[in-house]
C-alpha cells in the first residue's frame, strides 16, 4: 500500500493483483514487498490525478478490475478515464482473499472469487444472509455439480470460513468493505488505508462520508443507520453489496461488477434498479405486479415520476398508471389495467436486458473498434437538415443518382414537379418520382401493371407513397416510387402524365387497383386503352370494414354459418357478370337478418339495386371491372397482393414510420439493389417464386368450381339488360357454387 501511495503521486498502476507483488530480501536480510509489472500503468494528464487511455490499449485483469472500469468499457466513448481509486478495488479483494486463505489455505482461485462475492452479499446479519444465499446456490449449477455431497461440503465450509473472518477479523472486514465501495468517491485512498493501519484515523470518520444507504425490505435509511450505531462504529459499512438477483427479502441494493457465478453472469446494476428493464432505445421500463410501465413525465416539483402502462397507445388505451419517487420506489398505483398482462412477456424482456448487459461487458475490443468506426462514418455521412416546407426541399445531386456498383451509376430522380397549386385543394402540392432511368428500356414489355399507395412510410410534407409494379415473365417488380402530397384525381393525373413523359413507350393493357375512384378517373383520362381491374383482396377488405362498422365482428368470429353467408356475398365476384343478378336473387333469401344491412351496402356500391321495371341502378363500381370470373379462367391475377406484399417489404426494410426524406431515398435505393438481383435471376431464365402450397391448392379448387359451374350453365345466353341478364339459373346450384367458393379464401374482420 505504501508503494501505491508513492506511485499515485505520478500515475495509476491499473493491474494491481497478488501476481504483481514480489518479496525482496535485502543484504541485511530485511524482507519487503515490491510492486512490479508497470506495462499497464498510466501517467496523469492533469493536476486532478486522472488519466485517459484508448480502450484498445487498456490492459487489466478481469476479476480484479474496479466496477467503474467495466462501466466505462461498455460505454460508447473510445477513451476510458482512470483514477487512483481503481487500484484500491483490487487491493481490497487481495486483502480479503489473504484473510480468507489464512483460515483455510487450499481454496482454488474460483472459490476465492465466489467467497469475495458471498462476502459482499453479507450486510447486517451475515449468518442469516449467507444461509439464505446457500439456499439459492443449491438451485444453481456450480462446476457441473448441483447439490452433491462434495458440493455441500465445499460451500458449507466456505461460508463457515467467511463467518470466521467476519467475526474474528473485524479490522479486515472494515477495511475490505471500505476498499470495495461501489462509489469511487467513498472508497478509501491508499493513504487512508495506511492511516487506518497505522492507527491515525478512526473508522467513525469514514462513516461520515456515507451519503446513501442501500435499502432492503422495509428498513429505511434512518433505521439502518440506527442499527449500525447499535452494533458499533466501523463494523458494518454503508456501501454494501447485494446480488442483482432477487432472493428472499433482499430485493434491492447494488451489484457492482460482472462476477461470474456458475452459469449466471450479469452487468452493472444500480441501487433500486432491479425492476428497471431497458428498451431497444435504451429507455427505461418499470416492472410492477406483472406489468411494465414507461416513464410519462415528472411532477411539477420534480420529486415524483409518473409512469403509464406500456400499452397506453391508441390501439390498447390501457389506463394503468404508477407514481414513484426519483429512486423508482412505488408510492401510488392509479387506474385499472385493461390490457392483457403477461408475466412471460415481462420475464422475456428482463432476460433480454440481462443479455444486453452481458454483451456490453464481454464485447471484444475488435468489435468495439468496428462500432466506433461505424459511428464516425455515420456522423461524417450525416444527411442534410429536414426541410420545414415543400419550398425548402431541394434534393442534392448525391440523392438524385443510383449506384448499382462503384462505377455503374444512373439517374434515380425521374421527375420532380416542384411546388404547384391544384384548384380545389388547399396548400401547395408536389410530386417526386424515383426509379431507375434504365427501366425505360423495357417499358414496352409492361402489359400488366399493379399500383397501390401506402401512408405509414411517407416522409414529412407528403401524404402517401404510390408504388407501380410490372409483370415480367411471371415475376413482378417495382418500377417507380411516387411521393404525393394529396389524394385527388388531379394529382393522380399529373403523376401518370409525368410517367408518360419519362417513358414514352409505357402503354399497359391492364392495371390492378384498389377501389379508389380518384385513381380510376386518372387512368381513364391518361391511359384510355388500359383496362381497370379491381382487386378481389380489396373487395374482401371493404366487406370486412362494413362488418366491423355494423358491429358484427363478434358474430362473424363465433358463428361459422354467419361467416360463410357473409363470404358468399363477396363470392358473387366469381360469377359471370350476366349471372350476378340471379346470384343476388338466389342469395338474398338465404342471408340472416343481421346481414341485410351489409347486403344493401353491397347493392349500392357494386351491383346496383333493381328498379320496378326490372332494370338496375348504376353502381359506384362497374361489375365488369371487379368480377374475377374471366380472370380465373384465364389464369390472370385476381388480386393486387403484389403491391401489398411489397409495402410489407418496405416496412420491414425501413423499420420505422414516417422517415425523413433522406432516409426514405437511402432505403428505397437499398431495396432497389435487391430488386436488381431478382431482375438478374429473371433475365437468366429462372422461374418466378411460387405461391405457398395451400394457396396453389385453393386456386385449383376455385378453378375446378368455376369450370363445373360453366359446364352446368353453358346453354344460358346472356341478355343485355344494363349489364345483367335474367339468366334463370337454378338458385340451388348458385348457392352451392357461392358456398364452395367462400370456403377457399379467408376473411378475418
Amino acid at each position: 500500500m505504501r508503494t501505491l501511495v508513492e506511485f499515485h503521486q505520478v500515475g495509476i498502476h491499473l493491474d494491481f493483483k497478488p501476481q504483481n507483488v514480489i518479496v525482496v530480501e535485502s543484504i541485511e536480510k530485511v524482507k519487503s514487498f515490491k510492486l512490479i509489472d508497470f506495462d499497464a500503468s498510466i501517467v496523469y494528464l492533469d493536476k486532478h490525478k486522472k488519466g485517459k487511455r484508448k480502450k484498445g490499449f487498456l490492459h487489466y485483469t478481469d476479476r480484479f478490475a474496479a466496477p467503474e472500469l467495466f462501466k466505462a468499457m461498455s460505454s460508447n466513448d473510445p477513451f476510458v478515464e482512470v483514477t487512483p481509486k481503481m487500484d484500491i478495488w483490487p487491493a481490497g479483494i487481495t486483502i480479503f482473499q489473504m484473510a480468507f486463505s489464512k483460515v483455510r489455505h487450499f481454496y482454488s482461485p474460483f472459490h476465492k472469487k465466489v467467497a469475495v462475492e458471498l462476502f459482499c452479499c453479507a450486510k447486517l446479519k451475515p449468518d442469516e444472509e449467507l444461509l439464505s444465499r446457500i439456499k439459492i446456490l443449491k438451485l444453481q449449477e456450480v462446476n457441473g455439480q448441483v447439490g452433491s455431497e462434495e458440493w455441500w461440503k465445499t460451500y458449507w465450509q466456505m461460508i463457515g470460513d467467511i463467518l470466521t473472518v467476519w467475526h474474528e477479523m473485524p479490522e479486515i472486514v472494515f477495511l475490505s468493505k471500505n476498499m470495495l465501495s461501489i462509489e469511487p468517491e467513498k472508497r478509501m485512498s491508499a493513504q487512508e488505508v495506511i492511516d487506518y493501519l497505522d492507527g491515525k484515523c478512526k473508522p467513525t470518520e469514514y462513516e461520515k462520508k456515507a451519503e446513501k444507504i442501500a435499502l432492503f425490505g422495509d428498513v429505511s435509511a434512518e433505521k439502518l443507520r440506527e442499527m449500525m450505531e447499535m452494533e458499533g462504529p466501523g463494523r458494518f459499512r454503508t456501501a454494501v453489496f447485494v446480488r442483482a438477483f432477487s432472493y428472499g427479502r433482499f430485493r434491492t441494493g447494488v451489484f457492482v461488477r460482472p462476477f461470474s457465478y456458475g452459469r449466471f453472469r450479469t452487468g452493472v446494476v444500480f441501487m433500486n434498479q432491479q425492476k428497471v428493464i431497458k428498451t431497444k432505445r435504451n429507455n427505461e421500463k418499470l416492472e410492477h405486479d406483472g406489468a411494465l410501465y414507461v416513464l410519462h413525465k415528472f411532477s411539477d416539483d420534480g420529486l415524483k415520476k409518473f409512469w403509464r402502462c406500456e400499452f397506453h397507445g391508441p390501439s390498447d388505451k390501457c389506463k394503468g398508471r404508477l407514481h414513484t419517487d426519483l429512486h423508482n420506489v412505488v408510492q401510488k398505483v392509479v387506474g385499472v389495467h385493461s390490457c392483457d398482462m403477461n408475466a412471460a412477456h415481462v420475464e422475456c424482456q428482463r432476460l433480454v436486458t440481462g443479455l444486453k448487459q452481458r454483451a456490453a461487458v464481454t464485447f471484444s475490443e475488435q468489435k468495439r473498434h468496428q462500432k466506433v468506426i461505424q459511428r464516425l462514418r455515420r456522423d461524417e455521412d450525416a444527411p442534410l437538415a429536414e426541410p420545414l416546407n415543400l419550398e425548402q426541399l431541394v434534393i442534392p445531386n448525391a440523392f438524385r443518382i443510383y449506384k448499382r456498383t462503384e462505377i455503374d451509376e444512373e439517374q434515380f430522380l425521374l421527375a420532380d414537379t416542384g411546388v404547384f397549386q391544384i384548384h380545389g385543394q388547399s396548400g401547395p402540392q408536389r410530386i417526386i418520382i424515383f426509379g431507375r432511368a434504365s427501366t425505360a428500356d423495357w417499358t414496352h414489355e409492361m402489359k400488366d401493371i399493379y399500383a397501390d399507395g401506402t401512408f405509414a412510410l411517407t416522409p414529412p410534407l407528403f401524404s402517401q407513397i404510390y408504388v407501380f409494379l410490372a409483370k415480367r415473365d411471371g415475376w413482378v417488380f417495382p418500377i417507380c416510387y411516387c411521393l404525393l402530397t394529396s389524394k385527388c384525381t388531379a394529382i393522380y393525373t399529373r403523376m401518370l402524365q409525368l410517367l408518360l413523359e419519362r417513358w414514352p413507350n409505357f402503354a399497359p393493357q391492364t392495371i390492378s387497383l384498389d377501389f379508389e375512384l380518384a385513381m380510376v378517373g386518372a387512368v381513364r383520362t391518361v391511359l384510355p386503352a388500359c383496362s381497370v381491374r379491381y382487386c378481389f383482396f380489396h373487395l374482401v377488405r371493404n366487406m370486412k370494414k362494413q362488418i366491423r362498422a355494423l358491429g358484427l365482428t363478434r358474430v362473424y368470429n363465433t358463428d361459422p354459418i354467419f361467416a360463410e353467408k357473409s363470404k358468399m356475398i363477396t363470392s358473387l365476384a366469381f360469377l359471370p357478370v350476366h349471372h350476378i343478378r340471379e346470384g343476388l336473387n338466389a342469395l338474398q333469401p338465404q342471408l340472416p337478418a343481421q346481414l341485410h344491412g351489409v347486403f344493401n351496402w353491397f347493392l349500392d356500391n357494386y351491383t346496383g339495386k333493381p328498379w320496378f321495371n326490372g332494370a338496375m341502378t348504376v353502381p359506384k363500381f362497374d361489375p365488369n371491372e371487379w368480377s374475377v370470373h374471366q380472370r380465373t379462367l384465364d389464369g390472370a391475377d385476381r388480386t393486387n397482393n403484389f403491391a401489398e406484399a411489397f409495402h410489407r417489404r418496405l416496412k420491414h426494410q425501413f423499420g420505422c414510420t414516417h422517415p425523413t426524406i433522406w432516409r426514405f431515398i437511402d432505403k428505397i435505393r437499398c431495396v432497389q439493389k435487391v430488386i436488381d438481383a431478382e431482375i438478374s435471376r429473371c433475365v437468366m431464365g429462372e422461374a418466378a417464386p411460387q405461391k405457398k402450397k395451400k394457396y396453389r391448392e385453393a386456386d385449383l379448387r376455385i378453378l375446378r368450381l368455376v369450370h363445373r359451374y360453366n359446364d352446368n350453365n353453358n346453354n344460358i345466353v346472356a341478355q343485355n339488360d344494363h349489364n345483367y341478364a335474367n339468366a334463370n339459373v337454378n338458385p340451388e346450384n348458385l348457392n352451392h357454387f357461392l358456398a364452395g367458393i367462400s370456403r377457399n379464401y379467408e376473411m378475418r374482420p
